[in-house]
């Protein structure tokens, strides 16, 4: 069977694997499997204890497939500073948007607490 293993946070590497994978099974040479290893940048949750050391993490932000796309991006000349900044600026509107939206919605009734679950 067609396997891979690739850096999950490498977007190049996962479009690229993806896409062979998507070929081998459309070839109809079989099934394929395809690993994205990737690490959490964050904890858990807000009230998880980190148990990472700081020299972890740091190195792990180095890694984030966003900046690490909009570098490549950038150092290619496909994407301008200018545009980098206008669609970092809209990502963090729609966020607070988002953000706005949740704080004002009710909460659901217990009643629901179950739906969509199964």
């Amino acid at each position: 069977m067609w396997a891979r293993t690739v850096d999950g946070l490498d977007v190049s590497s996962v479009a690229a694997a993806a896409t062979e994978a998507a070929q081998h099974v459309r070839d109809g040479r079989g099934p394929a499997f395809l690993e994205c290893v990737s690490l959490r940048l964050l904890s858990h949750s807000t009230t998880a204890r980190e148990t990472r050391s700081r020299a972890t993490l740091t190195e792990l932000r180095t890694q984030c497939p966003i900046r690490r796309q909009v570098a490549y991006l950038q150092n290619s000349g496909s994407l301008e500073t200018a545009q980098a900044e206008a669609m970092e600026r809209e990502a963090a509107d729609r966020v607070v948007e988002a953000m706005a939206f949740a704080d004002a919605s009710p909460y659901p009734d217990a009643s629901e607490v179950l739906d969509h679950v199964g």
